[in-house]
């Protein structure tokens, strides 16, 4: 008989000499980089003038080692000011002052995009999960018993500590998890999807010849870790699917009409069309199994148990009026928006009440998808009637182009309508989704934000919006993702601009470039707005197509003067 552990040592010898060669030509490459960097920060001392530059270079290489300010706020709060012609992300953008970011990092970033380990050294966050919400127990370390009946934002929502736990008090359960959110703690309790509550899923795609339901290999990642969890929120970009990973979870779980029920929650009779043509396309044997309700009738879920709810436009569902709904018992729960934002400072509630956010990253899904961005053109007008004329003229020239025009307004909608001619869906109307895709060009009230797939949608023009809303600007944008997306127009009167241009945040943290167009000569912002944000709209005016202005280009590194070092300083900040 053959001695295997003879037949090995060739193999483990072989193995130990790689990890070894490996190890060492490891330590090359970083040896390699250092000297790299070293000699780029060498070359951009040289080419300064030093006689005519009052640049300390020693100071300019820190800064390029470390190019970010942080500033304690408050408790656990910190800003980081960080020059905007890096290429750096962290936390929130918060604002824009001049030529810096300003980014927000908290007790609550930890768990929603992560806190970097260059940055866990230099700011005080407590990251230890204390508490945890399981049914109607309150959880917790063994020891902790005394602190639980001494806070009275705590103690108040529960009865009986004792043994590592506290029940809930009934009627208090949101309350409480809402106390814990404040102190950042993530409340539910990730718990596996049990393989007795599975089943086969019997997904179909008519569109493919063999019927083969296949997710794409990131929504087939985030269907696994729901399984992992029992809970998630998805995230990716608009076009990118977030409702089949969710549909096929739906679909893989049993259904029981007294323990184990299913539920989508949406935002409008829009979206729930589309949930409903999607059971009957890809999944057809929830028509029985499923209930479709809107955030509005949430209500109508309250006294029954469910397998799983997901939380379509999820970034509604911690609103005062819908909240509720959150504590509907449910097993598992899965969310679903691709902009997890709120004005009211409850960003942070819509992930705690449905699950940890899986694709926040949208630069990475559109390289996954191969799609790239699309052009966002800002508009700045005297006036609602120069807004209608810009319009009517984007319309001519591209009337074969399948086109939305948003429009919050009903009287400003009415008078598009009037003017161009186009239809004008909204809230007034039934069957808003067969309306909306029944012509090329179509006018959409605030129900076209969520949920609304077309697959030829070209362009759209933004003619009025709701105020500084970043959830809104990205879903308005995000719609042109689902098809094959050319442009969107966006059109501020200056008083609209001063006020609301925060709304345009969300697009530059997604990596949107934002291209200023036929602008006045002189654009003034008042000085009350100055301190707040500056996305540097002053200067010559434009309005050649091909002179467009990036505001978030190499042209606002004005303190260099030099083409050169300005390239080398963006590709030193690059490997920061």
């Amino acid at each position: 008989m053959t001695d295997k552990s003879n037949d090995m040592t060739p193999f483990m010898d072989g193995l130990k000499k790689s990890l070894d060669e490996f190890e060492e030509n490891t330590k090359k490459l970083k040896q390699k980089v250092e000297e790299l960097e070293e000699k780029q920060i060498r070359k951009i001392a040289k080419d300064i003038d030093m006689e005519k530059s009052d640049i300390d270079v020693e100071n300019f290489k820190d800064f390029i080692r470390k190019p970010y300010l942080i500033n304690p706020k408050d408790e656990e709060t910190y800003e980081i000011l960080v020059p905007k012609f890096l290429d750096f992300q962290v936390g929130q953008l918060d604002r824009q002052v001049n030529h810096y970011n300003v980014f927000i990092v908290d007790k609550y970033t930890k768990w929603m995009t992560g806190i970097p380990d260059f940055l866990k050294d230099e700011i005080e966050i407590d990251t230890e999960q204390k508490f945890e919400v399981e049914d109607d127990l309150l959880k917790f370390e063994s020891g902790k018993e005394e602190i639980v009946k001494d806070n009275i934002s705590i103690n108040k929502h529960v009865s009986n500590v004792e043994n590592n736990r506290a029940t809930i008090k009934k009627g208090h359960e949101f309350e409480l998890v809402a106390e814990l959110i404040e102190r950042g703690e993530l409340p539910f309790v990730p718990k596996p999807v049990e393989k007795s509550d599975l089943r086969q899923p019997e997904l179909q795609d008519p569109n493919k010849e063999n019927n083969e339901f296949k997710l794409k290999s990131f929504q087939q990642r985030g269907y696994e870790e729901f399984l992992e969890k029992g809970h998630a929120c998805f995230c990716w970009m608009t076009g990118a699917g977030k409702s089949f990973p969710a549909l096929k979870a739906l679909d893989s779980l049993k259904y029981d009409e007294e323990e184990g029920k299913k539920a989508v929650v949406v935002y409008g009779k829009a979206t729930r069309d589309q949930w409903e043509n999607y059971i009957e396309t890809y999944a057809p044997r929830l028509k029985d199994e499923v209930e479709i309700v809107t955030y509005h009738s949430i209500d109508k879920l309250k006294g029954s148990k469910y397998n799983l709810i997901v939380f379509d436009e999820c970034h509604s569902l911690p609103a005062d009026t819908f909240v509720s709904g959150a504590t509907i018992p449910t097993k598992y729960r899965i969310g679903l928006t691709a902009t997890p934002y709120r004005e009211d400072k409850r960003t942070n509630y819509i992930f705690a009440l449905t699950g940890r956010p899986i694709g926040l990253d949208w630069k990475e899904t559109l390289d996954i998808m191969n799609k790239d961005y699309h052009e966002v053109n800002i508009h700045i007008v005297k006036n609602k009637t120069e807004k209608i004329e810009k319009i009517k003229n984007i319309l001519k020239r591209n009337k074969n182009k399948n086109t939305l025009v948003f429009c919050d307004g009903l009287d400003f909608g009415d008078k598009i309508s009037k003017e161009t001619g186009l239809r004008f869906v909204n809230g007034r109307d039934s069957n808003q989704l067969e309306k909306i895709k029944a012509d090329d060009q179509v006018i959409v009230s605030r129900i076209g934000d969520h949920g609304i797939s077309l697959e030829n949608l070209q362009i759209v023009l933004e003619a009025d919006f709701l105020y500084g809303s970043r959830r809104q600007e990205l879903q308005r944008s995000g719609r042109l993702f689902h098809g094959k997306g050319e442009r969107h127009d966006i059109f501020f009167t200056q008083g609209e601009f001063n006020n609301h241009q925060k709304r345009l945040f969300s697009l530059i943290e997604k990596g949107f470039k934002l291209n200023f167009v036929d602008r006045e000569k002189e654009i003034k912002v008042p000085d009350k707005y100055k301190n707040r944000v500056d996305l540097d709209v002053g200067g010559e005016s434009i309005t050649d197509e091909n002179n467009k202005m990036d505001a978030t280009s190499l042209d606002d590194i004005s303190f260099l003067k030099h083409d050169i070092i300005k390239n080398e300083v963006n590709l030193s900040g690059n490997r920061n």
